[in-house]
């Protein structure tokens, strides 16, 4: 659940159901890191205990220093991190079983959390799954994060430190309306697209003040339309990727029109 290529051309996949993020080559050939342990989670032991993972899911410790419970995205910083100031920093939506963006160095160590279940500044929803469901950091070095059943961006210093928050779709219910975040491709990021698994089509707003300027897509399974878009990636030319999960199962390519 997620996956990341780094600025050093490497592969970073999170595996939610048990627990772990990897770091790969990019031909695939060799695991590079693993922070976490693989069916070992953040929870207590009498979380699920006839599961086969029994410490991994909700509601979660929120606390650990090396293991994750049920991670749900990834990026890694290719700035400098503001408190060791090394690159690399690895920020987590640790957000199936726990309720936090958790921030580890390129080497693994813990570094700095935030988040917790609620509906505050700075909390992600309780229930509903995915919470937070992604991270992302945009050109102004800001720590963006989808709070999925809490119809909402949150955005953030890279220290944890609360910036500002937007609302989409308020009143949507079941699976919430923020999904996954995605910024366009000029240096100034103009925009940030939403999927919106739930009322299915992908939101697009302007990335300087957080409004909606326009969406696509609506339900269906004709091309063009959505069941569960639950993910979105940008190239460099400005063409937009999305991936539908539960009964669509399939990738849709937008092409950038003036």
């Amino acid at each position: 659940h997620g996956c990341f290529v780094d600025y050093m051309d490497n592969i970073w996949v999170g595996g939610y159901r048990d627990g772990v993020v990897q770091k790969w080559t990019h031909d695939g050939e060799r695991m590079l890191l693993q922070i976490g342990e693989k069916g070992v989670c953040d929870g207590p032991d009498t979380l699920s205990p006839e599961a086969a993972y029994p410490t991994c899911g909700s509601p979660g410790s929120n606390s650990s220093k090396t293991l994750l419970n049920n991670p749900a995205d990834i990026f890694v910083d290719p700035n400098p991190d503001p408190v060791t100031g090394q690159r690399g920093s690895v920020y987590i939506a640790d957000g199936y079983g726990n309720h936090r963006i958790v921030v580890f160095d390129s080497q693994g160590q813990y570094l700095r959390q935030w988040g917790s279940a609620g509906s505050g500044p700075g909390q992600f929803v309780e229930g509903g799954g995915g919470h937070p469901h992604c991270v992302i950091i945009g050109n102004d070095g800001l720590v963006y994060a989808a709070d999925r059943v809490n119809n909402r961006i949150q955005v953030f210093q890279k220290s944890g430190e609360f910036v500002t928050e937007a609302f989409i779709s308020t009143r949507t219910l079941a699976m919430g309306a923020v999904w996954d975040l995605e910024f366009s491709p000029d240096p100034e990021q103009t925009f940030i697209y939403v999927p919106d698994g739930t009322n299915m089509k992908v939101w697009i707003l302007t990335r300087k003040d957080l409004q909606i300027v326009g969406s696509f897509g609506a339900g269906g399974r004709l091309a063009g339309y959505f069941e569960w878009v639950h993910s979105i990636a940008g190239d460099s030319n400005g063409n937009l990727f999305t991936g539908e999960v539960n009964t669509a199962k399939r990738l849709q390519r937008f092409v950038r029109t003036k």
